[in-house]
């Protein structure tokens, strides 16, 4: 008998110890976002909370206003998170609060934060003075029927052309005095220029509109006249000038033939009385005239060289009556009016002697 007392006293210890342990208390949350006392506009916010528990947290539920919103799976871990999007419905101040569960189903105690959303005035604030701004009422101006009117014409404020067309780029057929008058008999639809009818009956013409005075009524009714086209410019092209030629004839290959002549005399009929003056004379463009001048004491003069083919030229200078040194220079000009000049060898000049 002593023995089963004793073996019923170890089955009921760890029984009566089980149940006098404490119940868990549950999970430990926060919210990290948003934060306790954030204002925000009426936007999609983002709820971030974690828990802590050593049996793990398993879920968490999210409260708005104290009414349960959603609840969040947790990852049954020590520490476990969760998050919630909100889009809030109207301004005001809100409570959120979370309150996570663990493995065992223990609830524990909730974490809450209180924001703002933007609009919400407390009872504390003084209520903002409400302000109504009005739009102005457009006043449509009057517009007079055309049979009321009774100036239909226009005023030349100072003197200015009637042109073809409503630009600058028309000619200008017709010519309005200071103060002279014309019937206005259309418009552009953007009103900066008014077709007119001079009063001596030439053609319709167009003439700027802030160049003249017209009733306010009568441009409302003119009607919108479509322009003609813009004149075309023809332009001309003017071929470009050639450069100017500035380059002299070059003259070289220079002879005399023969070097000794005799005076113009009877006898030694073997000698000759004249010589023939040669040159190479070129030109870029082209050689216009060339000459030989002579002068042998106090004779001189002068004579033209004659091309005899490609750039050859020669003429004949004598027969001269001065005996001496005859000193013969070439000169060439071209089309552009440059000049050269050069030197021929001196011919001799004799009397005859038998």
């Amino acid at each position: 008998m002593p023995n089963k007392r004793i073996l019923w006293f170890f089955i009921l210890i760890p029984l009566i110890l089980s149940s006098c342990q404490s119940k868990s208390a549950g999970p430990t949350a926060w919210i990290d976002q948003p934060l306790d006392g954030s204002h925000f506009q009426i936007e999609p916010i983002t709820v971030t909370a974690h828990a802590s528990d050593n049996d793990g947290v398993t879920f968490f539920d999210f409260f708005l206003d104290g009414i349960q919103i959603q609840t969040m799976a947790g990852q049954g871990t020590r520490l476990s998170e969760a998050s919630w999007e909100w889009i809030p419905a109207e301004p005001g101040v809100y409570t959120i609060s979370v309150e996570p569960v663990d493995s065992q189903g223990n609830r524990g105690p909730a974490a809450q934060t209180i924001i703002t959303i933007a609009g919400q005035t407390s009872e504390s604030d003084p209520e903002e003075p409400q302000v109504t701004i009005e739009s102005p009422v457009e006043q449509t101006p009057e517009v007079l029927p055309a049979d009321q009117i009774t100036a239909k014409q226009i005023t030349a404020k100072q003197d200015l052309a009637c042109r073809l067309g409503p630009d600058g780029l028309f000619e200008p057929v017709k010519y309005l005095l200071k103060d002279e008058t014309a019937q206005a008999v259309g418009r552009l639809a953007d009103r900066n220029w008014i077709q007119v009818q001079p009063n001596d009956g030439y053609a319709v013409c167009w003439i700027a509109a802030h160049l003249v005075e017209i009733d306010p009524d009568l441009i409302d009714i003119l009607p919108d006249v479509i322009p003609p086209p813009l004149p075309v410019k023809i332009v001309t092209d003017t071929p470009t000038p050639a450069p100017a030629d500035t380059s002299a004839p070059i003259i070289s290959g220079l002879n005399s033939n023969p070097a000794l002549i005799l005076t113009q005399s009877g006898g030694c009929s073997a000698y000759s009385r004249t010589t023939t003056v040669q040159a190479l004379i070129s030109d870029n463009v082209n050689v216009q005239q060339a000459t030989a001048n002579w002068s042998i004491g106090g004779e001189s003069g002068q004579i033209s060289l004659t091309r005899t083919g490609g750039d050859n030229f020669e003429g004949v200078v004598g027969p001269v009556n001065t005996i001496g040194n005859l000193i013969i220079t070439v000169q060439a000009r071209d089309g552009a009016g440059n000049t050269s000049s050069a030197s021929a060898p001196a011919v001799t000049v004799q009397n005859c002697i038998e």
